[in-house]
């Protein structure tokens, strides 16, 4: 994996080397600090490996941040917009699409800080035993040993390496401690610790809109798992793999059941969370709205998702399964329950026509422009829209072109209820595919919508 390394200027005159190779939806590799040498890395070998299973079938892009490998060393990071801006001159230079950020340990903050600044940028965030703060991602046993950097590098590089990699000692030890002594200086390091003593980035997470994935590996130490239950719980959204393992690095242990999970993930195929459920959430199964946001529980799976109103109608029906429910009650909040039930003209006037094909033409260009991109979110929403719009104009025209017209408001209600729960099944089946699939197959829409489980649930409000 012997990359040619390239520079960019950052926007404050700090110069960044970075790499990349092959082709595809571009995946920016984020290492904990200090652990990043572009070129040393790739002669490790475990870290070879997993760097070219990673980046099969994608771009991968690499970089160091200031003040470690082969970037400026006379200016380590002070602050976490002074690796955000790292991260912004690299992804200007190496992507025009955008970029999905694998992100692991103390450098989930920047990743989750450049999410929120630039979500035009980013189509997806990976987020490796990570934390909101970004001292978590150093182990205490470091720490210590770092505050003694200047009396004996050379023993504290070793002793480390036993931390990272679990290595009793030998040849591999002392060559990753070799690693770790070009990665950064005793300097360097310390304005490294102090930087992350002062990083937390809670309150960036509630404005985070990208798709999120969150792996940990169940009996690692270094990290808590509480920590990363947290951050999954307060992203919309946010899914939550635990793995089986204890070893820090994700190119150690079962190196292949992680990349699995990102292909999965970066493929948009559903991925089935093993533990889902952050501290004090749900364990039974339930819909329930808090603030802005319903939190879904369904077979030891929780997920997120932002209020619509056709999550509203699906939780109205939940509480009275069985019942069928006409679509104008659902929508009486929107009609009022002394809605004109007579003659509403037609379905479809021809300016509402001329509107429709007007839509059409619009989403056609976005999903040309989406699928240039390889931006499959936007492609899926695209195509998911012309279809409904092309099935209601159809639905509008009635023999010969003519006006097809509507008998009363409860067509109106139909297709508008229809509509909305459609577009809420979608959005529970790709962030909770079994919840997903349970309703989908229980409910029913029409004039006369329903809830009918094949068995029944016991849902909690």
């Amino acid at each position: 994996m012997d990359t040619p390394v390239e520079y960019v200027t950052t926007a404050d005159g700090v110069r960044i080397a970075f790499a990349r190779q092959g082709s595809g939806l571009p995946l920016v590799h984020m290492p904990p600090m200090p652990l990043r040498h572009l070129q040393l890395e790739a002669q490790l070998p475990d870290d070879r490996r997993w760097l070219e299973r990673l980046g099969r079938g994608r771009m991968l892009v690499r970089f160091d941040p200031r003040g470690h490998g082969l970037s400026d060393r006379g200016t380590p990071p002070a602050r976490l917009d002074d690796l955000v801006a790292d991260l912004v001159a690299v992804v200007e230079r190496t992507a025009t699409a955008p970029v999905a950020l694998f992100a692991a340990l103390n450098t989930a903050p920047a990743a989750i800080a450049y999410a929120v600044a630039h979500p035009e940028r980013v189509s997806h965030l990976l987020l490796w035993c990570a934390s909101v703060r970004a001292a978590d991602g150093v182990a205490p046993q470091l720490e210590t040993l770092f505050g003694i950097a200047d009396q004996d590098w050379e023993l504290v590089t070793e002793a480390a390496a036993h931390v990272i990699r679990g290595w009793s000692g030998g040849a591999e030890t002392r060559r990753y401690a070799a690693f770790l002594r070009e990665c950064v200086t005793p300097d360097g390091l310390r304005a490294l610790i102090a930087m992350t003593k002062e990083t937390d980035v809670a309150d960036l997470l509630p404005r985070v809109r990208t798709p999120t994935l969150v792996l940990h590996r169940r009996r690692t130490t270094w990290v808590d798992l509480e920590r990363s239950r947290e951050l999954a719980s307060r992203i919309a959204g946010a899914r939550l793999v635990v793995l089986e393992g204890e070893v820090i690095p994700p190119a150690l242990g079962d190196s292949e059941a992680v990349v699995r999970v990102l292909d999965e993930f970066l493929g948009d195929r559903p991925v089935a969370p093993i533990v889902v459920l952050a501290a004090g959430a749900p364990t039974d199964d339930a819909f329930t709205l808090e603030g802005d946001y319903w939190t879904l529980a369904f077979g030891g799976t929780i997920c997120r998702l932002r209020d619509s109103k056709g999550l509203r109608h699906i939780a109205e029906l939940l509480r009275r399964p069985g019942e069928p429910i006409a679509a104008t009650v659902l929508a009486v909040p929107d009609a009022g329950e002394g809605a004109d039930r007579g003659d509403a003209g037609p379905a479809l006037d021809r300016a509402a026509r001329e509107q429709y094909r007007r839509r059409l033409d619009d989403l056609r260009d976005t999903l040309a422009e989406a699928e240039r991109f390889a931006d499959r979110g936007q492609a899926d929403a695209a195509r998911e829209e012309i279809a409904f719009l092309t099935q209601e104009l159809a639905a509008g025209v009635g023999l010969g072109g003519r006006e097809r017209r509507v008998g009363s408001a409860a067509e109106r209600a139909r297709l508008t209820v229809t509509k909305r729960i459609r577009d809420a099944l979608a959005r529970v089946e790709a962030s909770h595919p079994a919840l997903g699939r349970h309703l989908a197959g229980a409910i029913k829409t029409g004039q006369l919508c329903v809830y009918e489980p094949v068995d029944p649930v016991t849902w909690s409000f």
